[in-house]
């Protein structure tokens, strides 16, 4: 599949990302630091982030909340995608079929981290969280050096493959839609009430309520309560997490996972950011004006 602009020279998505990394010695990933919890060093109150509480005793794995997400975020995934994180897919609906002919569904998106090892790793701040905490994607930053990937111990951001300066994209819990006072289009439109969006506080209330009242029925655990120093997304469940695919996780915050990694590179590999940002700049703009052609065909 090829994508093409009008043009005099033709310049390949690969050949981009190869000129990237050689102005930096062939370095792959850069250093960094812990960042504030907003852009402008605003603290924020954990408590009143929104998020979702998602009760996997519920789930019958109707697939409606994947539907949702696709429409409200007019996303075009392929078959094959249905059924994992991509750049069109922001979530879908794992099962998980288990000894004594228990089936389970599992809901998988941005788990929305209170301390998000993407926004550490990202070098130029198109990974960010806004002003109520939600960590969401600058497109107009994003360089598609795709460091926020390595630095997620989720494995949710996703590089766009198939565009001509592919950028990395995931949830943003439906950002628009809050604005307009309305929950993420998944919680909204979940017709089983596995899902329940809220400020996080209420959530962790709720949750803790429903395993109260019912031990005989909940693992005794809040997965994201505590996770790498807590996540918005929250879930429940009758079936131990191990067994459900979720990563163990210690109860340092995210960006301690990014921090480790990015030591292991040389320091100059800062330089990346940099000029890669430069390159895609000059290349966005003689697209934009017609003096570049850029062909997306993978090379051999």
């Amino acid at each position: 599949m090829s994508a093409r602009t009008k043009g005099t020279a033709s310049f390949s998505r690969r050949q981009f990302l190869k000129l990237s990394a050689a102005t930096a010695g062939g370095a792959a990933l850069v250093g960094c630091q812990f960042v504030p919890a907003t852009a402008s060093g605003e603290s924020i109150d954990p408590a009143k982030v929104p998020g979702i509480l998602i009760d996997l005793t519920r789930c019958v794995g109707c697939g409606n909340c994947q539907r949702s997400c696709i429409a409200a975020n007019d996303l075009h995934p392929s078959q094959e995608e249905l059924s994992t994180l991509s750049a069109d897919t922001y979530t879908y609906v794992q099962r998980y079929d288990l000894p004594g002919g228990k089936t389970r569904f599992v809901k998988r998106q941005c788990m929305q981290c209170l301390y998000p090892a993407c926004v550490s790793a990202c070098t130029v701040g198109a990974l960010h969280q806004t002003a109520d905490g939600v960590v969401a994607v600058d497109a107009r930053k994003c360089i598609g050096c795709r460091y926020c990937q390595y630095a997620c111990p989720f494995n949710v951001p996703k590089f766009q493959w198939d565009s001509a300066l592919g950028l990395v994209r995931k949830c943003q819990f439906c950002l628009g839609r809050l604005a307009q006072g309305q929950g993420p289009a998944c919680a909204d439109n979940c017709p089983s009430g596995a899902l329940k969006y809220g400020l996080r506080g209420d959530l962790l209330q709720e949750a803790h309520g429903r395993i109260a009242a019912h031990p005989e029925v909940y693992v005794d655990l809040i997965y994201g309560e505590t996770e790498v120093g807590g996540t918005s997304c929250l879930y429940i469940s009758d079936v131990p997490f191990d067994q459900l695919g979720f990563p163990k996780l210690g109860t340092d915050p995210a960006p301690h996972y990014a921090e480790s990694m990015m030591k292991r590179t040389p320091t100059i590999a800062v330089s990346v950011a940099a000029v890669a940002t430069g390159i895609y700049s000059v290349l966005r703009w003689r697209s934009d004006h017609g003096h570049v052609e850029i062909d997306v065909r993978e090379e051999k």
